[in-house]
């Protein structure tokens, strides 16, 4: 039986947490041999996060550390830079394209580097060695932009509506 455990820094309503087990219950259906029916749901609203001895912010719902984080700024004002390079590094290479995605998370939250900047994804590109001829081909060209699309298409057929911000699937 799976269980899953959701802590979050905000109050959630009866109505959301409603919402948000509809929606774990349908995704759960994509692994094989599980429905919602034998899924084990907790959720715990308004924790208190802490990370490396600080305590978190809320930013829509999401803890996030702002002491030196850098993700935004005046040019630099979306999370999409992030996604597009997650469905490049997929397109790339999808053997190194989850381990990419941890890698530009850390770097984003526990480093705070502004990886929203091209150049600051490319890095990341380059550490965990996806071709990065490649991965820039497929990131510009529209390629990363349809696949993006096409998830966002599919979270909304699993009624996702809000702050998703990769899908992970397994086969």
């Amino acid at each position: 039986m799976p269980f899953i455990k959701a802590k979050i820094s905000c109050r959630i309503s009866e109505e959301q947490e409603i919402e948000l087990k509809a929606g774990i219950g349908k995704a759960i259906e994509l692994v094989p041999g599980k429905s919602e029916e034998s899924l084990l749901l907790e959720f715990e609203d308004n924790c208190c996060l802490w990370l490396r001895g600080r305590n978190e912010e809320s930013i829509g719902g999401l803890p996030i550390s702002m002491d030196g984080f850098r993700l935004f700024d005046r040019e630099h004002r979306s999370s999409k830079p992030l996604n597009l390079a997650y469905k490049a590094a997929q397109l790339t290479d999808p053997e190194k394209s989850d381990a990419f995605l941890t890698e530009l998370r850390h770097a984003a939250v526990i480093d705070c580097l502004p990886t929203t900047h091209f150049d600051e994804i490319l890095k990341v590109v380059r550490k965990m060695g996806i071709n990065e001829t490649t991965f820039k081909q497929y990131y510009q060209d529209g390629s990363a932009e349809n696949a993006l699309v096409k998830d966002l298409e599919y979270t909304h057929r699993l009624g996702i509506h809000s702050l998703q911000a990769y899908l992970i699937q397994y086969d």
